[in-house]
């Protein structure tokens, strides 16, 4: 089954952020306009995969997405993204952003005994065995 995204309520504002919630992972994506490190006069996403609504930074992935925008690019593509993310997603200008979201989305969430990878249940613990073993043999 693939993920379908939407955008998250917020209880408390978090400025011109937003969270994107994957289904049926229920992973969480923050979404956030910061100053493109190439060009900061001009604006970029970050996005940022998160277990919890309000909480980021741990070890989760985290992906800059539409460099080079004006500050009215920035507010119009927020506003695409409110309105309709799926749509967005969908557009060839975030061909690489919605692979990155489909493979994070694949990952087991803090505290989950399974997950869905791919359409199939997996043991989160086995997952992580294997994680460590391609660590170890990484070349």
């Amino acid at each position: 089954m693939a993920e379908s995204f939407e955008i998250a309520d917020l209880r408390v504002p978090e400025g011109l952020a937003l969270y994107i919630r994957a289904n049926p992972s229920n992973w969480l994506f923050r979404v956030a306009p910061v100053r493109d490190p190439d060009q900061p006069r001009l604006w970029c996403l970050f996005v940022e995969q998160c277990s919890r609504i309000g909480v980021t930074g741990g070890t989760f992935e985290q992906h800059v997405s539409m460099r080079g925008m004006s500050r009215q690019e920035l507010l119009d593509t927020l506003t695409q993204i409110r309105s309709a993310p799926e749509s967005w997603l969908s557009g060839t200008d975030q061909r690489e952003l919605s692979s990155w979201l489909h493979q994070a989305c694949g990952a087991p969430r803090p505290g989950d005994d399974q997950f869905t990878r791919r359409g199939e249940t997996v043991d989160a613990s086995l997952a992580s065995k294997e994680e460590q073993v391609a660590k170890e043999t990484a070349v």
